[in-house]
């Protein structure tokens, strides 16, 4: 018997005019199935968009990989970033130094400082090619132009000073980091505020103040530089160039996840944890396979007999019977995964459902990925073919004389 007489007769019993029974238990299996796959792949697709957009909204405030002098100390960075480039060529695209420092902030037309904030002196030449803050920043390109005595604030810090652009505050900046707030004498510094930037992360519009590396210079001395923001060329080398950086000594290499752990290990397990349960929910679905089968073998038990008494072998028999699994699964599956595509690109396209502040992005992500798709066909395949297998037991047990002198 050759492998196509069993495809062809399990075609033939899909095909054929069977009993309303069997044609209604066809549909149940063919819909569990569908609607088990269906959500499978657009459940994933809306986890693999919530991973994939957090991690960006995060990823353009900080550099892909950061490098931060040991406490109390700083980097020299005009010979560190000539050096880096040299030995990162192959995964670094980009270096930019800044620094951060605490620093209070009051209106120009009061003396109490009663906000305190944190400074970030950037280079504006570099600072665009390690991170996106510039494409937060209303109006548009001021962060490549920021200069001399201007700042660009957050937008929460600006609405509680009661400030707009082109108005002026005083920063109160603490030139003795050893000594307090209340025991240093500070340094008053009057900025221009040029631009009023919106990451939509609370701790950063509410504090986050923009100034350029030269201003902070000339208050803290030229050697102030305390990190390193590193870009890279592809994700897939954050691995590599972060364990070469941790074998330089004198240097606190880190990865921008490492401010948010928990929330990055929460939105793995989420994603696997919903994977894990609407597998579950799959294979309760695939279990309507077993009963379809069963009336399948009870139907057509004249067949199976005379196929036995003609010779054909039990695998071969079985085969047939797993093809009628594999092609009800195979269609249900297709068109399951061809639904969620098409709901996906709608969503992407209409995203009218809108997520609460709690979370940092504003609309339903989804990120359709065909690897992913594929793997959902596969593990629903697999489900339905291993769930085939326990009806097909009694084949074997099969009485051919009995069947036959009884049909």
């Amino acid at each position: 018997m050759s492998m196509s007489l069993t495809q062809l007769l399990a075609w033939r019993y899909v095909a054929s005019r069977s009993s309303s029974t069997i044609k209604t238990m066809v549909t149940v299996c063919f819909a569990s199935i569908f609607i088990g796959t269906f959500s499978l792949a657009l459940i994933t697709a809306i986890m693999r968009g919530f991973e994939y957009e957090t991690h960006k909204k995060l990823q353009s405030i900080y550099p892909c990989l950061l490098i931060k002098a040991p406490d109390g100390t700083t980097l020299d960075y005009e010979k560190l970033i000539p050096f880096l480039k040299k030995n990162l060529s192959e995964s670094v695209s980009e270096i930019s130094p800044y620094l951060l420092k605490q620093a209070l902030v009051h209106p120009a037309t009061t003396d109490e400082p009663t906000h305190l904030i944190t400074i970030k002196g950037i280079d504006p030449i570099t600072e665009p090619h390690v991170t996106a803050l510039e494409k937060m920043i209303s109006p548009a390109q001021v962060l490549s132009t920021l200069t001399g005595h201007q700042i660009v604030m957050g937008k929460d810090l600006a609405e509680t000073l009661e400030a707009s652009i082109g108005d002026q505050v005083v920063l109160m900046c603490n030139e003795n980091e050893d000594e307090g707030f209340k025991e240093a004498s500070l340094r008053s510094v009057p900025v221009t505020i040029v631009g009023i930037i919106t990451t939509g992360i609370s701790d950063y519009d509410e504090r986050l103040a923009l100034v350029p590396l030269t201003l902070c210079q000339t208050i803290w001395t030229h050697d102030c530089v305390t990190h390193l923001g590193l870009h890279l060329k592809s994700p897939k080398d954050e691995q590599k160039a972060l364990a070469y950086l941790k074998t330089l000594e004198g240097l606190e290499p880190y990865s921008w996840k490492d401010f948010y752990p928990s929330l990055v290990s929460a939105l793995k397990l989420e994603k696997y944890v919903m994977f894990a349960l609407l597998l579950l929910i799959t294979l309760v679905a695939s279990m309507n396979i077993i009963s379809l089968l069963f009336m399948y073998i009870t139907y057509k038990r004249t067949d199976i007999a005379l196929l036995k008494m003609l010779g054909m072998p039990f695998w071969q028999i079985n085969l047939i019977f797993l093809f009628v699994s594999a092609l009800l699964s195979t269609a249900a599956a297709v068109s399951g995964l061809m639904c969620a595509w098409i709901v996906g690109i709608l969503l992407q396209r209409y995203p009218f459902i809108q997520l609460p502040d709690a979370y940092y992005i504003t609309n339903l992500p989804v990120t359709l990925e065909a690897h992913l798709f594929l793997l959902v066909f596969i593990v629903v395949i697999t489900l339905s073919i291993i769930t085939s297998l326990i009806p097909l037991r009694i084949i074997k047990r099969l009485n051919i004389t009995q069947t036959l002198r009884s049909e």
